[in-house]
């Protein structure tokens, strides 16, 4: 859990998580929200970018 926190706050350092990347790709188009959902490394914490 401690490096995921570190990568989530680490954003402007160019740190990023798996499922930032996913929702990146959703928002952008590339793909859709359930591949993204089933990549997803942590469901419930994907869900939150979407408000979900």
């Amino acid at each position: 859990h401690q490096l995921a926190s570190v990568m989530q706050t680490g954003g402007r350092d160019g740190m990023k998580t798996l499922n930032a990347d996913l929702a990146m790709l959703v928002r952008d188009q590339k793909i859709t929200y359930d591949v993204g959902l089933e990549w997803a490394s942590d469901k419930q914490e994907f869900n939150q970018y979407f408000g979900r």
